[in-house]
């Protein structure tokens, strides 16, 4: 009788093993979505024999300082917009300009947040993106970022 209830457990022992690795493999396929990666990373555009990134005004066009507040009030808060350039950057379809995080790190390594209000190719150029980021309030005397 003992041969009989081990080869018994066994058989369910096994019986149940088939089902959970069923189950997992079903709920692993149904429940996992797949992700597309980009396969470089971004790069910021500097220009040679710099490590700071090419930037601009993004509505006068001009270069650095950049005063966080605008002297000229050109959307609804005075902020400054700045302009970067980017190589290996782009959104994924569906993706919007707030996918992307920025970040701006002051002399006293602290970092602070950006908005990222605008990335697409830069016109004939489209192996480049365009990047626009909205100067945060609390940079604000913080000084060289």
């Amino acid at each position: 009788m003992t041969g009989f209830a081990f080869n018994v457990r066994l058989r369910f022992s096994l019986t149940l093993l088939a089902v959970c690795a069923v189950s997992y493999m079903f709920a692993a396929s149904k429940w996992t979505t797949k992700v597309a990666a980009q396969v470089s990373r971004p790069v910021l555009v500097s220009e040679a024999n710099s490590t700071r990134a090419l930037a601009f005004d993004s509505v006068t066009h001009l270069r650095e300082p950049f005063a966080v507040l605008s002297p000229i009030k050109w959307s609804a808060d005075a902020n400054t917009r700045v302009m970067l350039f980017a190589l290996n950057l782009s959104l994924m379809q569906g993706e919007e300009a707030r996918n992307v995080l920025a970040f701006a790190e002051d002399a006293a390594h602290v970092v602070h947040p950006l908005t990222v209000e605008y990335v697409g190719a830069v016109p004939q150029q489209e192996w480049m993106s365009a990047v626009v980021l909205r100067l945060s309030d609390d940079l604000k005397g913080a000084g060289d970022v």
